[in-house]
């Protein structure tokens, strides 16, 4: 029993944990060039936001929980 301890142990301490900060948002509406999102804190109104695909687009109205 105390070597399973041990080698539970040893792995526990080896383990490496890294983090990222990641601003995730939600789309909420898109029309006319405009999409409105809510959850990304780290944006400001009228912010050009690429979607992934190399395709930007202003925000126009954000949304704050």
């Amino acid at each position: 029993m105390s070597n399973l301890l041990q080698e539970i142990e040893a792995q526990i301490s080896g383990a490496k944990t890294a983090t990222a900060k990641q601003n995730v948002g939600v789309v909420r509406e898109i029309g006319d060039g405009v999409a409105k999102i809510e959850g990304l804190t780290d944006t400001m109104l009228n912010e050009m936001l690429d979607f992934g695909n190399g395709r930007h687009r202003p925000r126009a109205e954000p949304r704050r929980n």
